[in-house]
């Protein structure tokens, strides 16, 4: 029987990596010159578009008090098609109300679409005067809102995303299978309602939503948040007394939304932190990026949130430095599977090792070197609420920035199940797994869940003594064929699994296609959640077929198919 100790190295391999995503495309600059245009939609409102640009740019005056440093009118840069951003302002506000964030995200490769509202108290062309508008509902009455207040908003994202595909110089240029949405305040509330919030609003185009001061008391009243299935980041203020702690608190709109969720609380700051108030002292965008924490904070997180799920930047969350702000959070998304097979379709079971994904869950790898499992590695944590709403905690035996492995305990109820990763008390990944009796998978010498079985032979000859080999070599990970011997041996395979062990009714075996007889599966003696099953004897008509595959099934459930070669 394989050791407890070496069956470890196994079980602490990486081997599942993060999606793949779109990336940017080589030959683009780390940062661009930015064009700008005001533009008037045909039957529709008018917006300013910044966007990466090939021309020189100038002083452009957007108000009175800031200027930027952008082409007018220039060429876009043909580098690439961009990810596209569109940017909702608040209530009052307008589509130049935020130009340090704006202005910025293009420099960094973002084509950001910034329309006027129906509300907006100024305009992008600097003409008019602030005004104060009042709202279609009261604030103070978010239970009276419904998915009709504010529908402008809706139609007019719609509008200029219409206006950006049809345009001859940005069609061509824009890429909308990596759309976002910036808003602050009530463009907080539009972008929670296209991203499903509001149920007959979402727009399944938009791949991630950054929340800045958003108002969300509507979608907290009627309990509407459980529905968006995107990306989200809040930002919020310690001074924002009238949104932010709507957003942080523990009913609050951050924990409710799914992972990946991350929320960001300024040192200071008030409800218009995020508009040009902030910039207040200083006459130009960079200078106002250079002087104002707040302001590089801002964009910092939106741009690197961005370049994660909109360009696939693995590297992004972890640039994101928490020193300056009140507060710093997130809870990725969690990919259990079962830690043998890592296939997601077979959900897991009790009593078996689970394998989390998610990233950057902590900075440090600690694997448990100590003869009984701890419920805490390094700073990490595990909890299952299983679907009749008890917590269980699972035993750990690696803790690591991007995967855990965990023992899943016994009484975890049948069903869906949430699986959270905890530093301390937060939690910083999360995710739905399904919770069978069995989930049968199978170990291979890789620790890929494909390939040459993580097995031993067993050889009983006739006369003498048995003798177990390793059908891999442990160095190289390739298959060690097995010689069949003499017709008086019989050639026994011992396999090694998780999730096998609570079986009721039948398993059955297949080496080469050909049935064979199965002798367990059971537990390991020393090692939690560790099975291991015995099938043979390796048919004799197998000599000389080289790579053949094991095929194990368990009360019907299939584990996934290993290999062994037979000399």
């Amino acid at each position: 029987m394989i050791s407890a100790t070496s069956f470890l190295a196994v079980l602490f391999v990486t081997t599942l990596a993060l999606p793949a995503l779109a990336q940017p495309v080589s030959g683009c600059p780390a940062t661009h010159n930015v064009g700008y245009r005001v533009v008037q939609v045909p039957d529709g409102p008018k917006m300013a578009v910044w966007y990466p640009a090939t021309d020189r740019e100038e002083s452009v005056r957007y108000s009175a008090e800031l200027s930027g440093s952008v082409a007018v009118n220039g060429q876009i840069s043909g580098c690439e098609r961009f990810p596209v951003v569109v940017f909702s302002h608040g209530l009052t506000g307008c589509g130049t109300q935020s130009v340090f964030l704006t202005e910025q995200l293009a420099r960094s490769g973002y084509v950001v679409a910034a329309p006027d509202h129906r509300d907006a108290g100024c305009s992008v062309d600097g003409t008019g005067t602030l005004k104060l508008v009042p709202p279609e509902e009261s604030f103070f009455q978010p239970e009276q809102w419904t998915e009709n207040t504010y529908l402008d908003r809706r139609a007019d994202v719609q509008v200029v995303l219409d206006w950006l595909q049809r345009n001859s110089g940005f069609s061509s240029r824009i890429d909308l299978s990596r759309l976002a949405m910036v808003g602050h305040s009530l463009g907080g509330y539009t972008a929670l309602g296209l991203a499903g919030a509001w149920p007959s609003w979402k727009d399944n185009r938009f791949k991630a939503m950054v929340l800045l001061s958003p108002y969300v008391l509507p979608y907290l009243a009627k309990n509407r948040l459980g529905d968006v299935d995107i990306p989200l980041m809040y930002q919020g203020a310690q001074f924002d007394l009238g949104v932010t702690p709507f957003v942080a608190a523990p009913t609050g709109a951050y924990y409710q939304a799914q992972p990946p969720r991350f929320f960001m609380e300024l040192r200071g700051g008030s409800h218009f932190e995020w508009t040009v108030a902030l910039c207040g002292g200083t006459s130009t965008v960079e200078q106002c990026l250079a002087l104002k924490p707040n302001a590089r904070l801002i964009v910092s997180y939106a741009q690197e949130f961005l370049n994660r799920y909109l360009r696939g930047d693995t590297a992004a969350l972890a640039r994101l430095n928490p020193a300056g702000t009140a507060t710093y959070k997130r809870t990725l998304l969690l990919n259990s599977v079962p830690s043998a097979s890592f296939d997601a379709e077979a959900g897991v079971s009790p009593e078996s090792i689970v394998t989390g994904f998610s990233e950057a869950m902590t900075t440090s790898v600690v694997a448990n070197t100590q003869s009984t499992l701890p419920a805490q590695l390094g700073n990490l944590s595990v909890t299952v609420k299983d679907r009749q709403g008890t917590t269980h905690r699972g035993l750990m035996f690696l803790s690591s920035p991007n995967q855990v492995n965990f023992f899943l305990p016994s009484g975890v109820a049948p069903g869906e199940a949430t699986v959270t990763i905890n530093a301390g008390l937060e939690p910083v990944a999360s995710g739905k797994v399904q919770v069978n009796r069995i989930a049968p998978s199978l170990y291979t010498a890789d620790a890929s869940g494909r390939g040459v079985a993580a097995a031993q032979s067993l050889r009983v000859p006739a006369e003498g003594e048995r003798t177990l080999d390793l059908v891999f070599d442990p160095n190289t990970l390739q298959a060690v064929p097995i010689d069949l011997g003499p017709p008086s041996d019989a050639i026994y395979l011992a396999l090694f699994g998780t999730g096998l062990r609570a079986w009721r009714e039948t398993a059955t075996a297949t080496i080469g296609g050909l049935p064979v007889t199965v002798f367990g599966p059971v537990a390991h003696p020393s090692q939690a959640g560790l099975d291991q099953v015995n099938v043979g004897p390796v048919p004799r008509q197998l000599a000389g077929k080289a790579d053949v595959e094991v095929v194990v099934t368990v009360d019907g459930r299939r584990a996934n198919p290993v290999t062994v070669s037979i000399r």
